[in-house]
């Protein structure tokens, strides 16, 4: 937990430091370096956001519920705030709610990306009845070229990403 904390704590410097760099960004050129780096953001945050929840699991025995529906991730803020999380990022860099799924067994965390669109509409129609394989396969491209993809957080890893800019 204090590991956790400690990375918590990084993050909020991270995002504080983001905010200065935000600003001081003003040449066209440097938009796709701006959305690399909220990208990080986004990969980073899923990370702590996973680990909560993993931890949450391990000491409740199941993860927390959205009764195996898409919903904002602030819905879920009671079961991991303060005791998992100090707070908890409910929007990704470009101001879109980060969105949660769970059916108790497995948990899905995902970020619409730079055009804050769903890759799939509705955001995917995944149920509780379906196999690991069907939520993987609705879900998860692995690393992408497409800049505007969802950014997808299943079950305690990535497994659907941007690639990282070859321009950083």
């Amino acid at each position: 937990m204090r590991c956790l904390r400690a990375v918590v704590l990084m993050l909020l410097s991270v995002e504080s430091a983001w905010g200065c760099a935000e600003r001081n960004v003003k040449l066209a050129g440097h938009v796709a370096t701006v959305d690399a780096r909220k990208q990080g953001v986004v990969l980073l945050e899923q990370r702590l956001l996973g680990e909560a929840i993993e931890t949450f699991a391990l000491d409740r025995g199941v993860y927390p519920s959205s009764d195996g529906q898409f919903v904002d991730l602030s819905e879920i803020a009671p079961n991991l705030v303060p005791e998992y999380l100090p707070r908890l990022p409910r929007v990704d860099p470009w101001g879109a709610p980060y969105r949660y799924w769970s059916d108790g067994k497995r948990y899905v965390v995902i970020s619409f990306g730079t055009d804050s669109e769903p890759d799939v509409e509705p955001p995917v129609s995944i149920t509780p009845g379906d196999s690991d394989e069907e939520i993987r396969s609705a879900l998860c491209r692995g690393e992408t070229q497409d800049a505007a993809a969802d950014i997808v957080w299943l079950d305690g890893n990535h497994c659907q990403w941007p690639r990282a800019s070859s321009s950083e």
